[in-house]
């Protein structure tokens, strides 16, 4: 992968992206025991902070994917306070195996199954069913909690 990246240039921020972009994209990937990482391919565009947004929100809009669509993101990073209290993240439901998401905790409403079939809904372009009341009520508290936690910082 890391030999796919070109950044052009010597910039401190080329040097740090040739080195974190192998170590932490295919974490999630190699973790996962239903997944290859030679099925994924990652291109980067380095920019200033500030076009960052921008350039997050045009990409989501113009492809539509399915992990902003039918489940809610890649799961969660490293262990924090919340971890134990924290649900089982969709990804995590339907690539098990990280370490860090063995303490966490699962969730009966948020199944593999349940998931597969909003998928199948999304690529079919089927209406999403609402999600269960707990997977809801989670992401609602997680998303407070990071809100908290950015005012704090």
């Amino acid at each position: 992968m890391a030999a796919e990246l070109e950044i052009c240039g010597a910039s401190l921020l080329a040097r740090r992206a040739r080195r974190e972009v192998p170590r932490c994209s295919d974490r999630a990937v190699d973790q996962a025991t239903n997944l290859d990482l030679a099925d994924f391919h990652v291109r980067f565009l380095v920019v200033d902070d500030i076009w960052i947004p921008l350039g997050e929100n045009m990409l989501i809009e113009t492809f539509r994917p399915v992990w902003d669509r039918a489940i809610d993101g890649f799961g969660n990073n490293g262990p924090g306070v919340r971890r134990k209290t924290q649900l089982t993240s969709p990804w995590d439901v339907l690539h098990p195996s990280r370490p860090s998401a063995r303490n966490s905790t699962p969730s009966p409403a948020l199944t593999p199954n349940l998931l597969l079939s909003r998928i199948d809904d999304y690529f079919a372009g089927r209406p999403l069913p609402t999600s269960p009341r707990a997977v809801r009520e989670q992401q609602a508290s997680e998303a407070a909690a990071i809100e908290d936690a950015a005012d704090e910082a």
